[in-house]
Protein backbone atom coordinates (compact mmCIF):
# COMPACT_ATOMS: atom_id res chain seq x y z
CA UNK A 1 0.00 0.00 0.00
CA UNK A 2 1.04 3.64 -0.88
CA UNK A 3 1.18 6.76 0.77
CA UNK A 4 1.48 9.94 -0.34
CA UNK A 5 1.90 13.00 2.64
CA UNK A 6 0.43 10.76 4.83
CA UNK A 7 -2.90 9.44 2.84
CA UNK A 8 -2.93 5.72 3.25
CA UNK A 9 -4.05 4.78 -1.18
CA UNK A 10 -5.18 1.14 -1.85
CA UNK A 11 -3.90 1.59 -4.84
CA UNK A 12 -0.66 0.34 -4.64
CA UNK A 13 2.67 0.75 -6.21
CA UNK A 14 3.15 1.26 -10.39
CA UNK A 15 3.83 -2.42 -11.65
CA UNK A 16 7.02 -3.68 -12.16
CA UNK A 17 6.60 -3.73 -16.35
CA UNK A 18 6.72 -0.04 -16.51
CA UNK A 19 10.16 1.27 -17.50
CA UNK A 20 11.63 4.08 -15.50
CA UNK A 21 9.96 7.02 -17.42
CA UNK A 22 6.35 5.15 -16.63
CA UNK A 23 6.81 4.76 -13.49
CA UNK A 24 8.06 8.12 -12.73
CA UNK A 25 5.01 9.25 -14.55
CA UNK A 26 3.17 6.95 -12.34
CA UNK A 27 3.93 8.46 -9.06
CA UNK A 28 3.06 11.88 -10.74
CA UNK A 29 -0.07 11.09 -11.66
CA UNK A 30 -1.21 9.09 -8.84
CA UNK A 31 -0.12 12.33 -6.57
CA UNK A 32 -2.01 14.06 -8.76
CA UNK A 33 -5.57 12.71 -7.90
CA UNK A 34 -7.98 13.53 -5.95
CA UNK A 35 -7.42 11.47 -2.46
CA UNK A 36 -9.61 8.01 -2.02
CA UNK A 37 -10.27 8.05 -6.00
CA UNK A 38 -8.17 4.95 -7.30
CA UNK A 39 -8.93 1.86 -5.99
CA UNK A 40 -7.19 -1.56 -7.47
CA UNK A 41 -9.66 -2.03 -9.98
CA UNK A 42 -8.52 1.35 -11.92
CA UNK A 43 -5.13 -0.14 -12.50
CA UNK A 44 -5.32 -0.75 -16.18
CA UNK A 45 -6.94 1.95 -16.92
CA UNK A 46 -4.76 4.54 -14.75
CA UNK A 47 -2.21 2.18 -16.80
CA UNK A 48 -3.01 3.32 -20.10
CA UNK A 49 -3.23 6.66 -18.90
CA UNK A 50 0.04 6.60 -18.00
CA UNK A 51 1.21 5.01 -20.74
CA UNK A 52 -0.26 7.89 -22.83
CA UNK A 53 0.64 10.67 -20.42
CA UNK A 54 3.91 9.69 -20.84
CA UNK A 55 4.27 9.51 -24.17
CA UNK A 56 3.22 13.19 -24.52
CA UNK A 57 5.18 14.12 -22.03
CA UNK A 58 8.41 12.70 -23.55
CA UNK A 59 7.79 14.23 -26.62
CA UNK A 60 9.68 13.48 -29.44
CA UNK A 61 12.92 12.43 -27.02
CA UNK A 62 11.81 8.72 -26.33
CA UNK A 63 8.38 8.45 -27.83
CA UNK A 64 6.46 9.67 -30.82
CA UNK A 65 4.06 12.14 -31.05
CA UNK A 66 0.58 10.90 -30.16
CA UNK A 67 -1.88 10.53 -32.87
CA UNK A 68 -5.37 12.51 -32.50
CA UNK A 69 -7.13 8.83 -31.34
CA UNK A 70 -4.21 9.12 -28.55
CA UNK A 71 -5.15 12.61 -27.63
CA UNK A 72 -9.07 11.92 -27.23
CA UNK A 73 -8.52 8.98 -25.00
CA UNK A 74 -5.97 10.53 -22.82
CA UNK A 75 -8.46 13.42 -22.45
CA UNK A 76 -11.29 10.67 -21.60
CA UNK A 77 -9.29 8.93 -19.02
CA UNK A 78 -7.78 12.02 -17.02
CA UNK A 79 -11.37 13.16 -17.14
CA UNK A 80 -12.51 9.99 -15.45
CA UNK A 81 -9.64 10.21 -13.01
CA UNK A 82 -10.78 13.79 -12.12
CA UNK A 83 -7.54 15.25 -13.23
CA UNK A 84 -9.76 18.22 -15.34
CA UNK A 85 -11.43 21.39 -13.52
CA UNK A 86 -15.14 20.09 -14.60
CA UNK A 87 -14.37 16.78 -13.23
CA UNK A 88 -12.66 17.56 -10.32
CA UNK A 89 -15.68 19.86 -8.68
CA UNK A 90 -18.12 17.29 -9.18
CA UNK A 91 -15.75 14.42 -7.69
CA UNK A 92 -14.98 16.82 -4.91
CA UNK A 93 -18.66 18.01 -4.32
CA UNK A 94 -19.68 14.60 -4.17
CA UNK A 95 -17.26 13.47 -1.39
CA UNK A 96 -18.10 17.14 0.55
CA UNK A 97 -22.05 15.91 -0.08
CA UNK A 98 -21.68 12.38 1.37
CA UNK A 99 -19.40 13.47 4.43
CA UNK A 100 -22.34 16.23 5.11
CA UNK A 101 -24.71 13.30 4.66
CA UNK A 102 -22.55 11.16 7.39
CA UNK A 103 -22.65 14.39 10.04
CA UNK A 104 -26.46 15.01 9.43
CA UNK A 105 -26.89 10.82 10.19
CA UNK A 106 -24.95 11.03 13.28
CA UNK A 107 -25.96 14.41 14.46
CA UNK A 108 -29.67 13.54 13.89
CA UNK A 109 -29.01 9.99 15.48
CA UNK A 110 -30.26 8.09 11.70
Amino acid sequence: MSTTKGIKRPFGNCPPRLNCCEAHMWRKLVRACVPGLLLPSDRVCFELLVKLATKLYWNGHFYPTLTRGEHKVLISLAAKFGMTPGDRKLIVDKQAQSQWVEEGKEKYGL
